[in-house]
């Protein structure tokens, strides 16, 4: 957890994510997934976690300049321990460099009942890569596509118009049959090539 109230657990999550940026660096990855923390008890204050998250992803933006990779904020969370409201997802880049850009996570939009069209068309001009997976619109399941609520058909004309080229990770929670990743890689080459 980026934001934790715990110095330690943030030293040591931005020491792993520095170490993710060099590995990443090393296999000419495109890019390196931040979530950028989570508030998991009401007790805590969201907006020093916000704090948090910003001072600790510009201060990954300067180690990154040796390395040269983009930085993903994910969209994580619930809506009751995400540090994020919709739109204060939707506007925390405005302040940072173009090395910093977004990845939506369509199961977790889902799940906090964002419009995930908006919200795609919101970010648009720094959407670099997409995590699919459905969900019932309550938990975050990590469903092949078509076993949640999601409306697919939807997102990827969204996507489409977008007029980007995102990476589009399946992310199946563990144990979802190989069949169900080639079936929804089918999916996905069906809808965009």
């Amino acid at each position: 957890n980026l934001t934790s109230e715990s110095y330690f657990i943030r030293q040591g999550v931005m020491e792993s994510l520095r170490q993710s940026i060099v590995f990443a660096s090393k296999l000419n990855a495109s890019h390196v997934v931040i979530h950028p923390g989570f508030c998991q008890n009401g007790a805590f204050s969201k907006e020093i976690a916000k704090k948090r998250a910003k001072a600790s992803i510009e201060e990954l933006l300067g180690f990154n300049k040796d390395y040269g990779m983009l930085l993903l904020i994910e969209n994580v969370g619930s809506n009751a321990n995400s540090i994020f409201t919709y739109d204060e997802f939707v506007n925390f880049l405005n302040d940072f460099p173009q090395e910093a850009g977004y990845l939506i996570d369509i199961g977790h939009a889902n799940m906090n009942h964002w419009d995930i069209n908006k919200l795609l068309l919101a970010v648009k001009s720094r959407l670099y890569a997409i995590h699919i997976h459905d969900n019932d619109g309550i938990g975050d399941q990590h469903l092949p596509l078509g076993e949640g609520k999601i409306d697919w058909n939807s997102i990827f004309e969204t996507v489409r118009q977008t007029e980007r080229n995102p990476s589009l990770v399946l992310e199946y929670n563990t144990g979802i049959p190989i069949e169900k990743l080639l079936e929804g890689k089918r999916i996905l080459e069906n809808h965009f090539n």
